[in-house]
């Protein structure tokens, strides 16, 4: 293994964290990084914004050993949902959400989620357009969520998790579904996405 690192650029390595973690190969969940031991988590949290994998993939990583060391929070969910959907190879949300799920926080982490949707859906159209469209920063769009929740989805492919089908998850995608029932012309397409 020692043999395999020392050969691979960072962007590798990330790449080998994020299956590892998804695939919940790693028998080391309770080993602590240098980087968690030295600074807490809410102190890196405006880093998940920010970092860009491709460019940062060793804090990236370091970040996202880090969040599987820690029960979801609220803020966390929200900078992870921040993220850009359209990166290819960002599996940072994915991967920490699924490493969650996996750990016996996917109640939370469904409560978590569906209540950010629930916040960030519901604001009226007006709202959305003056924050620019992208919801600002720290500030998830309704679009990003259900990306991330889709992206999300392709990796709970296994019947034993039933993140989507919790109570709080399932009424906040209803009542988004019926939200942008509401919604006039182009806002109530792109509300589903």
């Amino acid at each position: 293994m020692h043999l395999i690192v020392s050969s691979i650029d960072s962007n590798q390595l990330q790449d080998l964290v994020f299956k590892i973690i998804q695939a919940d190969w790693c028998g080391c969940g309770n080993s602590s990084t240098p980087l968690s031991l030295t600074i807490g988590a809410s102190h890196l949290l405006p880093l998940l914004t920010t970092l860009q994998h491709n460019t940062h993939s060793e804090a990236v990583t370091a970040l996202l050993l880090m969040l599987k060391q820690h029960r979801p929070t609220a803020e966390m969910v929200k900078q992870l949902m921040t993220r850009d959907t359209r990166v290819p190879g960002d599996d940072l949300a994915e991967s920490a959400l699924l490493s969650w799920c996996r750990d016996g926080s996917e109640e939370k982490c469904a409560e978590l989620v569906a209540t950010l949707l629930s916040q960030r859906c519901q604001a009226s159209p007006t709202k959305r357009k003056r924050g620019g469209g992208g919801g600002g920063v720290g500030q998830p769009t309704c679009e990003r969520i259900l990306a991330h929740l889709d992206r999300l989805r392709l990796r709970l492919s296994y019947p034993r998790h039933k993140f989507y089908k919790l109570d709080a998850l399932q009424k906040a995608l209803q009542a988004l579904r019926a939200h942008a029932q509401t919604c006039s012309g182009q806002r109530s397409a792109t509300c589903l996405r």
